[in-house]
């Protein structure tokens, strides 16, 4: 998982081996492990990335640091620009809670968040989930609740912290209210943290021994009521009339995610979707159909809806749209919808 930190604002230049653009210098910060279980593995390899105007920048220092752990203080980039780093926890003795992890160049800095789990607190349930820990829009009309089980030990007085995407709610245990039910649509902002998009689920208990998070749960809302459309709606190049016929499904029909908008950076993570209902508008099935990071948000981005997504579909509505993953923010924006008609039956 990667944390990528893109700073406009003025930076110091940098030394006279490689000048520097102060105006576009980037540096990128990755992970092999973001969520993990101490006890099981303890340490952690980061590999920034540093450039400017997309150039790698070679031989320059990094300078990190870190909330808690052991970690080397400077480590130099090589000709690619990439160096690496081990964030160091204690096998015997570890700790748990959140490692915030900062890497700097330059005046650019960016960080991620190692948070080290405790395996033993199960993750949160949430009703209506399905096996891809999907929540749908039929689910979120009906009401959201998640559930945090007793754990094994606890003592009265422990304090849990509950958190949902941004929203988060604590309870004291007095020695009856857990397990604790949490009505999530009651609760939250409706229009930030139940919209289409991923969320972070997991709870954390403060006891005389220390901080303790769950196993954490990560989870996707896919066709949400308060999500608001602000993209511009796919196109199909080759598709003018709108109408999927079996000669256009076995190419594949190519998807285009228009150019120029204010929303859509590289770097950005898009899905496409496909939600097919018969002419009466009985829903059939809603499904990413392909998904990948935007390379060039000015002239757009292609996708193909391959023939496995549209095979033998007989007079069928179709709905393509896309979502866009801010990669800094993770803000999901979604795009307007495209309607086909499919009758993608092998001709007799």
């Amino acid at each position: 998982m990667s944390d990528t930190f893109y700073q406009p604002d003025y930076a110091p230049e940098h030394n006279s081996r490689c000048p520097v653009n102060p105006l576009a210098v980037e540096i990128s910060l990755t992970s092999e492990t973001y969520y993990i279980d101490p006890q099981v593995i303890p340490d952690v390899t980061l590999s920034p990335f540093a450039r400017s105007s997309g150039v790698p920048l070679a031989d320059e220092v990094v300078t990190w640091s870190s909330t808690f752990g052991e970690i080397a203080q400077f480590t130099e980039t090589g000709r690619n620009g990439v160096t690496t780093n081990t964030l160091m926890n204690s096998v015997t003795n570890p700790q748990f809670g959140t490692a915030t992890v900062t890497a700097s160049v330059g005046g650019n800095s960016a960080s991620i968040n190692i948070i080290y789990f405790y395996a033993s607190l199960l993750p949160v349930r949430v009703n209506g989930l399905t096996t891809q820990n999907v929540l749908t829009g039929s689910v979120i009309k009906q009401g959201v609740q998640a559930l945090i089980y007793r754990p094994v030990v606890l003592a009265i007085g422990d304090v849990f912290t509950f958190y949902w995407g941004s929203f988060k709610t604590q309870r004291f245990y007095d020695g009856t209210n857990i397990p604790w039910v949490i009505d999530i649509s009651g609760l939250v902002d409706v229009e930030v943290d139940l919209v289409d998009g991923t969320y972070l689920v997991y709870y954390e208990v403060e006891s005389q021994n220390g901080f303790f998070p769950s196993t954490p749960l990560l989870l996707a809302i896919e066709g949400s009521p308060y999500s608001i459309s602000t993209l511009a709606p796919p196109t199909l190049p080759h598709i003018p009339d709108n109408r999927i016929t079996y000669n256009a499904a076995v190419q594949g029909v190519v998807v285009q995610i228009p150019g120029n908008q204010p929303n859509i950076a590289n770097g950005d993570h898009y899905r496409i979707t496909l939600a097919l209902s018969t002419y009466a508008g009985v829903p059939i099935r809603s499904t990413v159909v392909a998904q990948g990071d935007v390379t060039n948000s000015t002239a757009g981005t292609n996708a193909m809806i391959t023939y496995f997504y549209l095979r033998e579909l007989s007079g069928v509505n179709g709905s393509i749209s896309y979502s866009i993953i801010d990669r800094v923010t993770n803000v999901v924006n979604q795009s307007y919808i495209t309607r086909v008609l499919i009758n993608t039956v092998v001709p007799g």
